[in-house]
């Protein structure tokens, strides 16, 4: 007899676990954030929004996915 299978995941956002199927990928990193999650905003898991935070304190540029500074297309 085998095991159940489960295809929960941890939301990296709230921590609640939710099917992965019924998720979205971090904006930042590709991690998963739960559906509930993504219908409030957030776009952003929690180490990712922390690092977008840091980043704003600081007046720093945050580059996601590689993509350019708003400022460099000038």
């Amino acid at each position: 007899m085998m095991g159940k299978e489960t295809d929960a995941m941890i939301c990296r956002a709230c921590g609640n676990e939710e099917r992965a199927s019924e998720g979205y990928p971090c904006d930042g990193c590709g991690t998963f954030i739960c559906m509930i999650c993504s219908f409030k905003g957030v776009l952003l898991c929690k180490k990712c929004a922390e690092t977008a935070q840091e980043s704003a304190d600081t007046g720093d540029d945050l580059l996601i996915d590689g993509g350019e500074s708003p400022s460099a297309t000038i």
